[in-house]
């Protein structure tokens, strides 16, 4: 019994776990409030290169801005995929030109210090919108703490019911025990009575 005990509270522990987990890389990679999450910088942008990722079985373009002063930023095409962001216009307007970028502490190990953009303006034109980014933040938070949910759900439900059958079969036991007793206590009283116990009938002999 305490074996099951100790897995039960293994599994309210795993899962309390995971939500704290599921919130601090939420809050690490995809932090909402981005107007007071993101840090600016202004610089002359010197390059452009994509690299490509791999997120489980799919890959996807990043696009690694290098500035003047050595600094990194990284750009992910999702936001093109999405509408929310004009590639050619990008490298029309970026390369050889100051820019203005919010970011986040953030990155893909695009570079020893290259951050997530989540706003450029060039030439006061804004080529990534930080609201687009913060939609797209929403997003994943939606889509991660749905399958947090689910998670939960499929490990709560199994260990609701072993929990529940624990107690069903603990007030069984106690009934039985209970039940039995009372049987005994009435038998004592009864020594008469066909299946008395040894004790019951070692009174009645006494007598």
């Amino acid at each position: 019994m305490k074996k099951k005990w100790i897995i039960h509270i293994a599994i309210a522990i795993f899962l309390i776990g995971l939500g704290l987990v599921n919130y601090l890389y939420l809050q690490h990679v995809a932090p909402l409030h981005l107007q007071d999450k993101s840090f600016q910088y202004t610089g002359k942008c010197v390059n452009i290169d994509r690299e490509i990722k791999e997120f489980g079985k799919t890959n996807r373009i990043m696009y690694l801005l290098s500035m003047e002063d050595g600094r990194e930023f990284w750009v992910d095409s999702i936001y093109a995929e999405q509408g929310k962001f004009d590639v050619s216009d990008f490298y029309k307007a970026v390369p050889d030109n100051v820019i203005t970028v919010r970011y986040i502490d953030f990155n893909y190990s695009l570079g020893s210090f290259a951050k997530k953009a989540v706003e450029i303006q060039a030439d006061s034109k804004t080529l990534l919108a930080m609201d687009a980014v913060a939609e797209s933040f929403k997003k994943t938070h939606i889509v991660i703490w749905i399958a947090y949910a689910v998670c939960l759900t499929l490990f709560s439900i199994p260990l609701i019911f072993s929990i529940q059958n624990e107690r069903a079969q603990r007030k069984l036991t106690a009934h039985r025990q209970q039940t039995k007793a009372q049987r005994r206590a009435w038998l004592d009283a009864h020594p008469e009575e066909k299946g008395a116990p040894p004790s019951a009938r070692r009174k009645k002999d006494r007598r």
